[in-house]
């Protein structure tokens, strides 16, 4: 049993609660239970006002960095390293929240994997 298989029971006693719904409408919905639950975790996890913040200042230095008509690379090179700077930034403030907040819907897919593999030996079908 792995780390992500920890909350498999809690997932099939949810899912024998709607056992009466078609496999694809259940499907259905744990698709959407795992999207609402790790997009609520990621909005509650991220900065989004830092992020908001670095998108605007990105905008301004990629601006900068367009209307730079010169030819002389030393003067350009900063404008360049700012814009560069600030994609860094951006990836270091989203990327913790990004994969924390996947980890439920990582979950849920090795409890789906594994309970279809299950159900297709206990029928016999290749589901």
């Amino acid at each position: 049993m792995g780390l992500f298989d920890i909350p498999a029971p809690l997932f099939s006693a949810a899912n024998n609660l709607v056992s009466f719904l078609p496999d694809i409408l259940r499907l259905t919905l744990w698709a959407i239970i795992g999207a609402g639950v790790s997009m609520y975790l990621y909005l509650k996890m991220s900065q989004q006002g830092a992020i908001g913040q670095i998108k605007k200042d990105t905008i301004i230095a990629r601006k900068a960095l367009s209307s730079y008509e010169g030819t002389e690379f030393d003067e350009m090179m900063p404008l360049a390293t700012r814009v560069l700077g600030l994609s860094g930034k951006h990836f270091a403030v989203v990327l913790g929240p990004a994969v924390l907040s996947s980890l439920p819907a990582l979950a849920l897919i090795v409890w789906a994997v594994s309970y279809t593999h299950l159900r297709a030996h206990e029928t016999g079908r290749n589901l």
